[in-house]
């Protein structure tokens, strides 16, 4: 007998407190909701105020655990992303504790200081006393939850050291706004319903039950869908990331290919053979997609450039020179400067005759990887530029050719003994058209970025949508 009336005893206990934790769980995700890609946190966060609203309403014996059940359940995401279970577990707890205590304090100080946990009616004066207060007494109060709740972040390293301060800043303020603007009308709407029988209050709590039943089943099928559709982005995602990975390695090779056909013929190419091996082995049917030419760009001095010119006249080109571009784009005599690296053949070649002559030294992008490809010996790729011939949007591979028998052991002895660079152009358009045109990737956008570009590694330089036109001038504004 006396078993079964403890039993009834605490059944109103475990009946409120769960039913307060329930409450406060959803409400917290709910809010979580709000959040948005500008900003992690709302300006308001309700959970506070239905925090202090519960301990106003209910005995404290009853809302406080509950509070404290709700916060540590909602807390113990922090499983899934520490590697300790029980560092985790302390932290939820800890967070739990500063929630708590932070509604009680707030509910002491409303119910002894201000008239809104009371019944009589505030006007004029009264109103604006109260809302002071109320107001002052959030500011305060609210210190207790944000700094327990930062502290525990900063110590298992889920607040950096230059978001700490912001971030106590935005909890302080969700949690005033959230006393100021929640507690009011729930308070009001709690008293009320303390006034009802007892058999609306069994009804009304029946019904809670049933909703938070429901709700929570719909949140947890909707996690579950996103969760589905998270698992499917990624996989599309990274089969795009290899996708494109795979055809920059063709690339790469196409140009490696190259560069052995100077090493097998002791470097002594003509333009005639050049034009036979690419034709045979790069061009046609299997060809990459979105190669724009092949080119050879011999490594020429100032003092050989006069003999160099004549003899590019003579071998076929009459009226060659070694060209630039200006600032308007205008194809240009090259101006003077210790060493070009001039594009000579080119394949090609009837759709690239503009190119031939000009500088690839001359400009600031080209030669920054110019330079990485001569001081490391190996390839070099290039930020996306426009193409002198077409303006296409592209980029180019750059492999150094050294002379034969050279040492290339140190920088310095691969900087001497540099005789020029066989490279690949390619058009990024027909490039990223091709390799992404699998049903795969029909649902999903995909914007390319160079983390090196010297106009900004946050803009795309391509982007991929079935709702968009592919136009890579899009990227540039």
């Amino acid at each position: 007998m006396k078993a079964r009336s403890s039993l009834l005893a605490i059944l109103p206990f475990l009946g409120t407190a769960g039913t307060v934790a329930a409450l406060y769980a959803l409400l917290t995700q709910i809010s979580v909701l709000s959040f948005t890609p500008f900003t992690d946190t709302p300006l308001v966060w309700p959970p506070t105020g239905f925090a202090v609203a519960s301990v106003l309403v209910l005995e404290r014996r009853f809302a406080l655990p509950g509070i404290w059940l709700g916060m540590f359940v909602v807390s113990s995401w922090l499983v899934f992303i520490l590697d300790a279970p029980l560092v985790a577990l302390l932290a939820a707890a800890a967070i739990a504790c500063g929630t708590a205590a932070h509604a009680a304090v707030t509910a002491y100080l409303l119910h002894r200081y201000t008239l809104i946990a009371g019944p009589h009616r505030v006007r004029g004066w009264s109103i604006l006393s109260t809302i002071l207060k109320v107001g002052l007494i959030a500011g305060l109060t609210s210190v207790i939850s944000t700094t327990i709740n930062t502290v525990v972040q900063i110590n298992i390293g889920l607040v950096g050291p230059n978001e700490q301060v912001r971030d106590w800043a935005l909890w302080w303020i969700n949690d005033i706004f959230g006393v100021m603007l929640v507690t009011p009308p729930l308070l009001w709407l709690g008293l009320r319903i303390r006034s009802w029988p007892a058999t609306r209050q069994i009804a009304l709590a029946t019904l809670n039950i049933g909703l938070i039943i429901s709700i929570c089943l719909f949140f947890i099928l909707w996690r579950m869908d996103l969760d589905r559709i998270a698992v499917d982005f990624e996989g599309e995602s990274t089969t795009a990331v290899i996708t494109i990975h795979t055809q920059l390695a063709q690339y790469i090779h196409d140009v490696e290919m190259l560069s052995g056909l100077f090493t097998a013929s002791d470097q002594s190419v003509s333009r005639a053979e050049f034009h036979t091996f690419v034709q045979m082995h790069m061009m046609g049917a299997d060809q990459s997609p979105g190669i724009q030419s092949l080119v050879w760009a011999p490594v020429v001095t100032a003092a050989e450039r006069p003999a160099y010119e004549a003899a590019m006249r003579a071998g076929g080109f009459p009226g060659f020179r070694i060209t630039e571009l200006d600032k308007q784009g205008m194809t240009v005599r090259a101006g003077e400067r210790g060493e070009y690296v001039v594009t000579d053949y080119n394949e090609p070649l009837e759709t690239n005759l503009a190119a031939i002559g000009y500088d690839v030294n001359s400009s600031p992008i080209l030669r920054e990887a110019i330079v990485r490809a001569r001081d490391s010996g190996g390839p070099a790729a290039t930020e996306p530029i426009y193409v002198a011939t077409n303006q296409a949007q592209g980029f180019l591979i750059l492999w150094p050719i050294y002379r034969a028998g050279a040492a290339t052991d140190t920088v310095a002895a691969r900087r001497a003994s540099i005789r020029g660079f066989v490279m690949g152009v390619f058009r990024i358009q027909e490039m990223m058209g091709t390799v992404l045109q699998a049903p795969t990737f029909s649902k999903i956008d995909i914007s390319v970025f160079d983390e090196g570009s010297s106009t900004g590694a946050d803009t795309p330089f391509y982007v991929y949508s079935e709702n968009l036109v592919l136009c890579p001038s899009l990227c540039d504004g």
